[in-house]
């Protein structure tokens, strides 16, 4: 996704989160300790300030952010539950310009990619599988409409209000998939006037951005429109040896959104949202990383004859075919809002729909033999209606309806050299299905106050998912040739309840204690012979949170620690042609998040945020089809797939007063994490090391605040890591395939109001 506006001189105090740790409550000490170190480093990263000419000037203090993560507006340091939230303009001001850039900000999510699909996870909770037939663990939402698949993550998106991040499941207000959390988008209404901006990026690798947007009354008092659109192209990342010269990890998108609100009265308004993204790239490259079953030769060099080549690296691809990734998204909301005597109703719906094509050598390599073909599509359709108490006196409440249809189909193809040459020279596999997929849902959400400072929460959610599928596979290796065609179909059944309570220990010091189950919808494996489904994953977590702010509103201090049990993971196992999903595990997360934001004097802002998990297996036992000589591994203590046990980001702003030309404002960011594995086997060939990035910006503002101009570099050590990692099958050759994150880029902006 891409978030393009424009850096704001207005301070944003867009990040102060949440965050748990593990064992008990005897892990708030540790917070404290953590807390400690962090008041006493030079931490950096954060939001943006009022300027001033004086730099000695003390600080005047952070705003009040203002979010709706329990579905209504309330202040970021009131809401007892972890949640970043980060403006448009911060955005922009952080060069975060999609989902895998919004990680460095964002403590405890990961973002990843193989085959053009999207891997996300909160809290080391998320989803390996990238087919239909599984559901994402992350939940995303543009204005309140849930997106069912991660897929979405990888459109563009732009003209923001603000993002928010809310950590830990969320199975009351937001149900279904939203075991590690939600990802929610806000794009911008209309304003009261006409107003504008724009912005121009030209970069490395051929880097060229144009964006704009303007929006104001249509109609006066009545009617409201803003209209917006992006384009975003630079040249591949990764340049093909071969001798097509086709570079990948490139982009070429197209994106526009046009809103409508009407308001025909103060109790009732209407706001329409109509969607659009395209890209047209060459996909991702997939680098070939060696072979996960040493020794081992693979169909595809036994047909030509050669060896997979020596060298190997992040920017090494030269493959026989040439690929390509085409991505298609688009949308539209409608919300209905009135406003009655002592509550407020609304219904909002939406549909969404997607397309995906991305034909590309499996292997990358200059030896024939594995081509393959992936084609989706899918229609999104989700509405609800809710109502809720209008204002906060002792009680406050809410309750909804909420249904979710979808229809996902995918096809893939591929042909691969023959593991039994003279049975036939290629090998073959067809996967073709349709999966439907229906969720109804009631909830409701009470909340108390017991005292003047303290307050009690009790939610429930029923929730009922419905699977059905029709798939065709048909497949021959060697001399064993299959063909299944059939419908399944299951469906599940879930209560998820919340409790909180939460005490203000004064007016800038809030702490909160939580138990919340999630769950994430069972599904469909439909590239097993015979077909089969698998069972819902639930997940109980337990949270601590603690939100201060101090200093007369110069620092604030969040820190969570929790602990979560699972129940029924759901785990990716690949067998030989096949891709299965089981409930393989149980597993245990403790963890510990801690943010800081700091104005120690008017122009300067400082930021810092840690992160401590410790996520692992219970009782996991399988097979490992690379080491069949080792039998049944226990997998129990293994850390779950590309999840850090440490993470540490420290930024920091400086404004200073530049005369008649305007003030200029120098970003610093830098990010680092421990080690990752990309399975569950915790294999040294199947991981990435920990490593660290540093961005940086310096923006010149206008005195009139009509434009600026802005120098910016990310990833300036030029770090080279692994973002995912795709382990191919047996019938493949066991290859492992990397999927790398971006070099060094660098560039200037132009942005401009009116």
């Amino acid at each position: 996704m891409k978030f393009i506006d424009q850096p704001s001189r207005t301070r944003i105090s867009a990040q102060l989160v949440e965050r748990p740790h593990p064992r008990s409550l005897g892990a708030y000490g540790t917070a404290g300790a953590v807390a400690t170190i962090l008041l006493a480093a030079p931490s950096l990263s954060g939001a943006q300030q009022a300027r001033t000419s004086n730099v000695t000037e003390p600080a005047a203090g952070l705003e009040v952010v203002l979010v709706t993560a329990q579905r209504r507006s309330e202040s970021i340091q009131e809401t007892p539950l972890a949640v970043t939230a980060i403006s448009g303009a911060e955005l922009a001001q952080r060069n975060v310009t999609d989902v895998d850039s919004l990680q460095r900000v964002v403590p405890s999510l990961t973002y990843g990619n193989a085959w053009g699909g999207v891997n996300l996870e909160v809290r080391g909770i998320g989803n390996d599988n990238i087919a239909i037939g599984a559901d994402a663990g992350v939940a995303l939402h543009v204005d309140g409409i849930y997106l069912s698949s991660n897929h979405f993550a990888a459109m563009s998106l732009f003209d923001l209000e603000r993002v928010e991040v809310l950590r830990g499941p969320q199975g009351t207000l937001y149900g279904r998939n939203a075991t590690g959390g939600s990802i929610n988008f806000i794009t911008r209404d209309p304003t009261d006037e006409w107003e504008g901006e724009g912005r121009i990026v030209l970069g490395n690798y051929n880097a060229r951005t144009l964006s704009a947007a303007a929006g104001g009354p249509m109609i006066d008092g009545l009617l409201g429109v803003r209209a917006a659109f992006q384009t975003v192209r630079h040249d591949g990342y990764t340049p093909n040896r071969a001798t097509s010269g086709k570079d990948y990890d490139d982009e070429d998108s197209v994106a526009g959104r046009i809103k409508f609100v009407l308001t025909p009265g103060e109790a009732f308004s209407a706001t329409l949202g109509l969607h659009f993204s395209s890209d047209r790239g060459n996909g991702p490259a997939t680098v070939y990383g060696g072979k996960a079953l040493p020794g081992f030769v693979t169909p595809a060099e036994r047909y030509s004859g050669e060896t997979f080549p020596d060298e190997r690296g992040p920017r090494v691809v030269a493959p026989d075919e040439d690929a390509f990734l085409h991505r298609e998204v688009r949308g539209a909301n409608l919300r209905l809002q009135w406003d009655l005597a002592g509550a407020r109703v609304a219904w909002n719906t939406g549909y969404w729909d997607r397309s995906f094509e991305n034909p590309v050598d499996y292997d990358m390599t200059p030896i024939p033999g594995a081509e393959m073909r992936r084609d989706e599509e899918q229609k999104n359709f989700v509405s609800e209606l809710s109502v809720a108490s209008a204002s906060e006196g002792r009680w406050n409440w809410q309750a909804g309806l909420f249904y979710f249809d979808d229809e996902s189909y995918e096809r893939l193809d591929a042909l691969i050299a023959g593991l039994d040459p003279p049975v036939r020279e290629f090998d073959y596999y067809i996967s073709d299905g349709t999966v439907y997929s229906k969720s109804y849902a009631v909830f409701g959400e009470i909340g108390y106050r017991v005292t003047d400072r303290l307050k009690a929460t009790v939610g429930l959610r029923y929730s009922r998912d419905e699977k059905e599928m029709d798939h065709l596979l048909d497949f021959g290796f060697g001399a064993f040739v299959a063909t299944d065609s059939e419908v399944v179909k299951d469906d599940w059944p879930a209560w998820t309840p919340r409790f909180v309570l939460d005490y203000a220990f004064s007016d800038t010091t809030m702490a909160y204690v939580s138990v919340s189950r999630g769950f994430k919808a069972g599904g469909l494996n439909y590239s097993t012979i015979p077909a089969s489904s698998f069972d819902p994953e639930f997940i109980l977590n337990y949270e601590l949170g603690l939100k201060t702010t101090l200093l007369d509103d110069r620092l604030r201090l969040n820190l969570a620690a929790f602990r979560s049990d699972y129940e029924g993971l759901q785990q990716v196992q690949v067998v030989f042609a096949s891709t299965e999903v089981t409930n393989a595990s149980d597993a245990e997360i403790n963890g510990l998040e801690a943010e800081l934001l700091f104005q120690p004097i008017a122009p300067l802002t400082i930021d810092a945020s840690l992160v401590y998990l410790d996520a692992t297996f219970e009782d996991f036992q399988t097979e490992d089809e690379t080491r069949p000589q080792d039998g049944i591994l226990n997998l129990s203590g293994n850390r779950l797939p590309r999840t850090p046990e440490w993470r540490f980001a420290l930024g920091a702003r400086y404004e200073m007063p530049l005369g008649s030309l305007g003030t200029g404002a120098l970003r610093l960011d830098y990010a680092r994490r421990s080690k990752v594995y990309f399975t569950p086997f915790n294999r040294e060939d199947q991981a990435q090391d920990g490593y660290h990035t540093l961005d940086a910006s310096y923006t010149i503002h206008s005195a009139n605040d009509v434009w600026y101009l802005q120098a910016y570099g990310r990833n300036l050590t030029d770090e080279s890591y692994r973002a995912g990692l795709l382990k191919a099958s047996g019938a493949l050759g066991h290859l492992n395939l990397d999927y790398y994150g971006a070099p060094r880029t660098y560039g200037v902006a132009f942005g401009f109001n009116f």
